[in-house]
């Protein structure tokens, strides 16, 4: 058996040839199912602080996070980061400045919203462990609310 198929040996003379022969699949599993398997799924992060206080939170890219740059971290209190890449930014404009290569202020901006984007998430996750919550466990689902739910009824 493969992922694929059944694998189907036949000898012909003195040669084996080996083929895969594929069911159809979709005839044998359900309709909720094939939903699940037409439907887009992101992991979440499970954090939980007491018994009844839960937070949900997406990992992966964040598209806010890379549009909006420092204001998302200065939206989510997360200060250090906001400052960090603020002073960061700034920092490496005015050397861009010095070196006459005014040019590239766009690049750099485009850069650090890219770096923002890749680990917005993580730093808010962050932000919520030092804040006694503690990460319970990672789940795949289409949205918080459905991946809280399948959390709850294990």
């Amino acid at each position: 058996m493969t992922f694929f198929g059944i694998l189907h040996r036949e000898k012909k003379g003195t040669k084996y040839f080996h083929t895969v022969l594929k069911p159809r699949i979709l005839e044998y599993i359900s309709s909720d199912q094939r939903k699940a398997l037409n439907s887009y799924m992101n992991d979440y992060v499970i954090l939980k602080k007491d018994k009844d206080t839960f937070e949900v939170i997406e990992t992966g890219f964040s598209y806010f996070a890379f549009i909006y740059g420092p204001l998302w971290a200065a939206f989510n209190l997360l200060w250090i980061p906001f400052l960090f890449g603020c002073f960061a930014t700034i920092s490496i404009i005015i050397i861009f400045y010095y070196l006459d290569i005014e040019q590239f202020y766009f690049l750099i901006i485009i850069i650090s919203n890219f770096c923002w984007g890749f680990f917005g998430r993580d730093l808010l996750i962050e932000k919520f462990v030092s804040n006694d919550f503690h990460p319970q466990e990672i789940i795949g689902a289409n949205s918080r609310v459905k991946a809280l739910v399948k959390y709850l009824s294990k």
